[in-house]
């Protein structure tokens, strides 16, 4: 009896010492849930969307449009190109705007450097804006 009365005593002891322990020593498994959401964090302290991309460094997580940030910060558009420099999310036709921030028609044929548009079938138009016919030739 004396040997159970000593095991008992030493389990009440053990359990005793993890139960009236400091808050900040105590594992808190009592109230945290499988279910629970967490967002991971990057090395740098970062905070990383859902789908692991870190956030820009002023902290915006999403476009306007609700899209996620690239991990260097650039927003995206829905078919994850980068958006220009400048912040300019589309044209004013719609259009999402290519890495380098030329526009890009319906085709997606990228628009000339000097921002001059470009026909259906790819012509560029004219420096000062003229139109091109089908040819080739101003009109």
């Amino acid at each position: 009896m004396k040997t159970f009365s000593t095991l008992f005593a030493a389990t009440v002891f053990a359990l005793s010492t993890s139960a009236f322990a400091l808050p900040s020593q105590q594992p808190d498994h009592f109230f945290t849930q499988a279910s629970d959401y967490r967002q991971t964090m990057a090395a740098d302290g970062a905070e990383r969307t859902p789908g692991g991309q870190a956030l820009a460094a002023d902290g915006a997580e999403r476009t306007p449009g609700g899209q996620a940030l690239a991990a260097d910060g650039a927003e995206r558009t829905p078919g994850g190109q980068a958006l220009a420099a400048d912040g300019a999310e589309r044209t004013p036709g719609g259009q999402a705007l290519a890495a380098d921030g030329a526009e890009r028609t319906p085709g997606g044929q990228a628009l000339a450097a000097d921002g001059a548009e470009r026909t259906p079938g790819g012509q560029a138009l004219a420096a000062d804006g003229a139109d091109r016919t089908m040819t080739g030739r101003q009109a």
